[in-house]
């Protein structure tokens, strides 16, 4: 005589097999896909993401989800604004799309004149997650002015464009509450795999002056002490030159990263302190970081 079982929807086996060995397996396995939905899925691409050409900005990427603001600048405005607005306003047909996916992420838009015309070009962005401040792209442009077979022979006037490169992550300017000397003051603050960096700007006030960096383990080595006055010890240092002494004179700017052990990505405020400094000292409070 056939009977009917009922069978469990996820695992197929029957309902009457779920002891409780089953149901710790069951548990155990929800809360390891849930795990791994987090730390897998996660939209690592979002963000400001600038490229930069020299000192001045060309464009930057407003990412969030699968949402794309693409940012530029018109010749004559300081003001950025959307690129598809800047299109529609010049009354082209925009169309854009953007999508990411764990490390990767495609960003596509093509245009052309609303009205009869023969001009269509199109770009394609591919993105790539290199750490939190740093993305590595791949813009790759086509024109086509449909001018026959042999537009894009020599001669014609069909062509395409590509270009690599770096955007990297927009950080805000940082603000503090005090500072022991006005020509210190810090101007970029991230978090990495490895350390809490601080990047500070050093102004040569006076005709010339010498300033020494004292090494990781020194006394007189920075750390930094966030609120609750847990303190993280020195441990490396870009651009001074290495744990140092060196010279400046009248207006010379020396910018330098300090880096340090890593901060919890709760902490809010931190103070930079230049070791057992009693006068003279270059210290650096509540710094908000964004």
């Amino acid at each position: 005589m056939l009977h009917k079982v009922k069978y469990n929807a996820i695992f197929g086996t029957p309902d009457h097999h779920l002891n409780y060995d089953s149901m710790k397996f069951i548990f155990t396995s929800l809360i390891l896909l849930s795990l791994t939905t987090v730390l897998f899925s996660q939209n690592k691409l979002d963000g400001i993401w600038v490229k930069y050409n020299d000192d001045d900005v060309e464009y930057y990427f407003i990412i969030k989800g699968n949402s794309i603001d693409h940012m530029v600048y018109s010749e004559d405005s300081d003001k950025a604004i959307k690129l598809a607005d800047k299109n529609s306003a010049m009354d082209f047909n925009f169309i854009y799309q953007f999508q990411q996916n764990k490390n990767n992420g495609v960003y596509t838009w093509t245009n052309t004149c609303a009205t009869r015309c023969a001009w269509t070009e199109t770009h394609v962005y591919h993105l790539s997650y290199l750490s939190s401040n740093k993305i590595y792209y791949h813009w790759h442009r086509i024109v086509n002015n449909f001018e026959g077979e042999d537009c894009f022979e020599s001669g014609g006037s069909c062509f395409t464009q590509e270009e690599s490169g770096y955007l990297v992550k927009y950080q805000p300017k940082l603000t503090y509450g005090a500072a022991s000397a006005s020509n210190f003051v810090p101007t970029a603050y991230r978090l990495t795999s490895t350390y809490s960096e601080l990047k500070v700007k050093l102004v040569c006030e006076s005709s010339s002056a010498e300033y020494t960096l004292h090494p990781p383990g020194s006394s007189m080595a920075f750390y930094l002490r966030d609120k609750n006055g847990k303190t993280y010890a020195l441990k490396g240092q870009d651009g001074f030159g290495g744990f140092t002494a060196v010279s400046g004179y009248a207006g010379e700017e020396i910018e330098f990263t300090l880096k340090f052990e890593k901060v919890p990505s709760y902490i809010t405020t931190i103070s930079l302190i230049e070791g057992d400094c009693s006068s003279g000292c270059w210290h650096i409070y509540d710094i908000k970081i964004p």
